[in-house]
């Protein structure tokens, strides 16, 4: 089962038989068995308390052409479908494909922002995506989770006051906007790492990109010296102390992808200004930088 905590190797020479479950997707699902038909089986199926009975001799180092007992394998048939069950049913369907929106909002980012709020009750969360053109297929399986989130993290609730997060915003948004004062000038800063792309749900306010970086944000929602408990991935918290930890960030999603039912109710509330002048540069640079028009 998922998030159970049991370990247990057996090795000689070149026969293998591993069995590891960890709190987390990477771990999760290292089911590995080189060779079962060995004289070590008994010894194996004794400890995993199976009762079955094994004819075959092993002589030899060369393990390769060794049949398969099928006691063995009809033993494990139903959790063989199981296992294949679990992986080719969807975890989740969207009307159509999400795409993330690097300009702006989007449902993408909007259904991450809920599962971290619904899972932590966190105040506000911050959210960046794994890549720039990353998407949400229609029918979502684990296996999508596990491609689109490469690397390991947990997620977790620190405490920052209304001014942190407002500096810290203030920094994020000048590493991947530029300053624009006329429809001929760039927006996008793409050579920015994607996972740097952060946005913010829970807080009403305007980025004016005509502004200096540093003063961009006006309107800002939030009192500068209250304190609030914000959810993000460690990564993001690096560098900050954490209050709370709710364990591997792709179980947690996977758990909550299948049992929501209304997956966008937190947003990325930003007005971002001077909306003609946006508008028109993120028209073109749909096209230039992506390649195509999409979000």
């Amino acid at each position: 089962h998922l998030g159970d905590k049991y370990s247990w190797r057996y090795r000689k020479k070149s026969c293998e038989v591993t069995l590891e479950i960890r709190d987390s997707l990477s771990w999760a699902y290292r089911y590995y068995i080189n060779m079962v038909d060995t004289t070590l089986m008994p010894r194996v199926l004794n400890y995993l308390n199976a009762s079955l009975s094994i004819d075959s001799t092993l002589t030899g180092n060369d393990l390769t052409d060794f049949p398969h007992s099928k006691p063995f394998l009809n033993h494990f048939d139903s959790d063989i479908e199981a296992i294949k069950r679990h992986f080719a049913t969807p975890i989740a369907i969207f009307d159509s494909v999400l795409s993330y929106n690097p300009f702006g909002t989007s449902d993408f980012e909007s259904i991450f922002h809920t599962f971290q709020v619904e899972t932590t009750g966190a105040d506000l969360s911050l959210f960046a995506p794994p890549s720039l053109d990353v998407t949400l297929p229609n029918e979502l399986y684990i296996k999508h989770i596990a491609t689109i989130f490469r690397f390991n993290n947990d997620l977790v609730v620190v405490e920052l006051s209304g001014s942190e997060l407002k500096t810290m915003l203030e920094r994020w948004y000048q590493n991947r906007f530029y300053t624009i004062k006329n429809e001929q000038n760039d927006l996008l800063k793409f050579r920015t790492p994607a996972y740097l792309y952060y946005s913010i749900s829970g807080v009403c306010h305007t980025l004016n990109l005509a502004k200096p970086a540093g003063r961009r944000i006006e309107n800002w929602g939030l009192e500068l010296d209250k304190k609030y408990r914000v959810v993000m991935n460690s990564f993001a918290a690096r560098q900050f102390e954490i209050v709370e930890n709710f364990g591997d960030y792709k179980m947690q999603l996977i758990r909550w992808l299948k049992s929501s039912s209304d997956m966008i109710k937190y947003k990325n509330l930003v007005s971002i200004q001077p909306a003609r002048i946006v508008e028109k540069i993120v028209e073109r640079e749909k096209v230039t930088i992506f390649g195509k028009s999409i979000f």
